[in-house]
């Protein structure tokens, strides 16, 4: 993903709080070592669509951000856009739910199967 690209999705980012953009920013230098520029555009533009959803989903992608550099050490890119995926469809009921879905996610991952992810989501 070329620095122009993140520099757009920053520019997106910053018409919500502050903390969004500030997780986004934290959260490339994290991921980036570990996806390639398809996946990294994709997770980027993921955030930004969370973010847009609702007038209080900034909060999940805010939370989204925060949390995908530790995602991203028990799952592969794919599986990553996947659990994101998820999250959105339960921003899109609650993005209090999305936030909590995403908070838990690191630790709830650690046991869960990849396979089992969509399950655990719709549980919320």
């Amino acid at each position: 993903m070329t620095t122009s690209n993140l520099a757009e999705l920053e520019r997106e980012l910053e018409r919500f709080p502050s903390s969004v953009v500030d997780e986004f920013r934290r959260a490339v230098d994290k991921v980036r070592p570990q996806m390639n520029d398809f996946d990294m555009a994709n997770w980027a533009k993921q955030g930004v669509t969370l973010a847009q959803q609702t007038v209080r989903s900034w909060e999940a992608a805010s939370e989204f951000y925060r949390v995908s550099p530790e995602v991203l050490e028990a799952l592969n890119a794919t599986q990553m856009l996947d659990w994101a995926r998820h999250g959105a469809s339960l921003c899109e009921e609650s993005p209090s739910l999305a936030m909590a879905y995403f908070r838990a996610s690191p630790k709830a991952l650690r046991n869960l199967r990849p396979r089992n992810i969509q399950g655990w989501s719709k549980m919320g």
